[in-house]
């Protein structure tokens, strides 16, 4: 059967280019005598403490740029390593410095307004804050360890061979292309940061060194949130490294992170609200694809407007037991697809601790002839209905769907602990075989789907079922249609 659900792909240009108070303390004066022992209330100043803003909450931190100044000093350096530090104020001043600056040079922007800059390999770009400073873009050459931090970009930020880059406290909107784009041999480390608006990407990085990002947010992008990519997919020579840690990825269109041929660690990780692009294309919260290595804890998917998660030829650890290392996907047209898994290209998907709530269509499917697949505790409620085009009968028909898992394409699945209520449709459905050795144990049915029960059908005579283990319904077995499926 062809592919349901697939990513976009970049396509070659995106190949090329990716309230205040005040403290009161009660001091008792120690020299005074009895009769005058009174508490003495003096009032100190205390700073304000801003509220973080709404939706930037992410495990006990506020994602994004701090507010105000990320220093005191007039040239904020510290923490880096600076052979020599010039001062500027001006875009001319700063021009000027650009062209002399050598590998170790510090740039201390002052308060104002600047120009482009083409910062050489290795020279840092350091202002006071970004609601203080603006740079209207910014291109980082070859050569290691520049620090871009405190200052708001304008366009997008380019790394073009500049290794371990840091970005710090920066907030890039309205970039032409990608906020940030990480070029070959570039790699990157952007830590309380802002990425808004970007024409492309919010991150892109193709054929790229290693890219993390942590407590930032990334929001708005067209072409999606994060893209990265090794464009040899399953025959990379040197696979890149993705690391994610309290990020916050929102409002994106076509996916909010998708990662081909790549190693993807993600910890509190959110993805919100993640919408098609102009072509209607799209809508993917997390896709992993193309051999890649995924591993997430802690990871919560909510309102995409096409499945929440999508792996596809690709390997995944998803959740694990434990406080904040469980996966919950909520609300999506699609909870998690699993597709074209290989054993024998050293592919496998586990799903542990996974919640799924409120989406549409399906809760868990599991296609195209997957191997591998493993589950080790999830729970599926309130699967909705959904119509989608007929992959039978008639052309240009339509089919009402919501199940709460789909089992399809005599793939193998072990699934060890599982809970499916208030599905609309069906509850647990296998269409046609299964591969050998799967199997079914400790699922639960509840709030209606007790009366559905485990459905296989279109099954032929000696077909192969899953092996039911304890505490689990008998498989309902049919050789004919009961529930008409959308995909082909």
């Amino acid at each position: 059967m062809a592919p349901r659900f697939q990513p976009t792909d970049a396509g070659a240009a995106g190949r090329r280019r990716l309230a205040a108070g005040a403290l009161a303390l009660a001091v008792v004066a120690p020299t005074m005598p009895r009769s005058c022992d009174t508490a003495v209330v003096i009032e100190l100043p205390r700073t304000a403490v801003p509220e973080c803003p709404e939706g930037r909450r992410i495990a006990g931190v506020c994602a994004g740029v701090p507010p105000g100044p990320v220093c005191s000093d007039e040239a904020c350096t510290a923490d880096v390593a600076c052979s020599q530090t010039v001062k500027v104020d001006d875009d001319p001043t700063l021009q000027a410095a650009l062209t002399v600056a050598k590998a170790g040079t510090c740039i201390a922007l002052g308060p104002g307004v600047y120009g482009d800059a083409a910062v050489p390999g290795g020279v840092s770009l350091l202002g006071v804050g970004a609601e203080s400073v603006e740079v209207a873009a910014v291109v980082v050459g070859a050569g290691e360890k520049s620090v871009l931090r405190g200052f708001a970009v304008a366009g997008g930020i380019l790394l073009q061979g500049a290794m371990h880059t840091l970005i710090v406290s920066v907030r890039v909107t309205g970039s032409a292309g990608d906020g940030v784009e990480v070029g070959s041999d570039s790699s990157v480390a952007v830590e309380t940061s802002e990425i808004g608006g970007a024409a492309r990407y919010g991150i892109g990085a193709f054929d790229s060194g290693d890219v993390q990002a942590t407590e930032s947010v990334i929001e708005g992008a067209e072409g999606g949130g994060l893209w990265m990519s090794c464009t040899a997919e399953c025959d990379c020579a040197a696979v890149p490294t993705l690391l994610l840690d309290k990020v916050i990825l929102q409002e994106n269109h076509r996916v909010g992170v998708s990662v081909v041929g790549v190693a993807a660690r993600l910890t509190d990780v959110r993805i919100d609200r993640t919408t098609t692009d102009k072509s209607f294309d799209g809508g993917f919260g997390l896709a992993a694809s193309g051999c890649a290595d995924l591993e997430a804890l802690g990871l919560r998917v909510v309102d995409s407007s096409a499945n929440g998660v999508l792996i596809d030829k690709a390997n995944a650890r998803l959740g694990a037991e434990g406080a904040g290392r469980g996966v919950n996907v909520d609300r999506n047209i699609g909870g998690i697809w699993i597709q074209h898994i290989s054993t024998a290209k050293m592919q496998s998907v586990r799903l542990e601790s996974v919640g799924l709530s409120d989406n549409s269509a399906v809760g868990i499917g599991i296609a195209g002839q997957s191997s591998g697949v493993v589950i080790r505790g999830a729970v599926i409620h309130g699967t909705e209905t959904i119509t989608l085009p007929s992959g039978q009968g008639t052309p240009g028909g339509s089919v009402e769907v919501g199940d709460g898992l789909v089992w399809l394409d005599h793939s193998f699945a072990d699934i060890d602990g599982l809970r499916v209520g208030a599905s609309a449709r069906a509850s647990v459905l296998i269409d046609g075989q299964v591969a050998t050795g799967s199997k079914l144990s400790h699922v639960t049915l509840v709030d209606g789907d007790e009366e559905k029960g485990i459905v296989q059908q279109s099954c032929p005579a000696g077909g192969t079922a899953p092996e039911v283990g304890p505490e689990t319904p008998p498989i309902k077995t049919t050789s004919g249609t009961t529930f008409e499926l959308p995909w082909n």
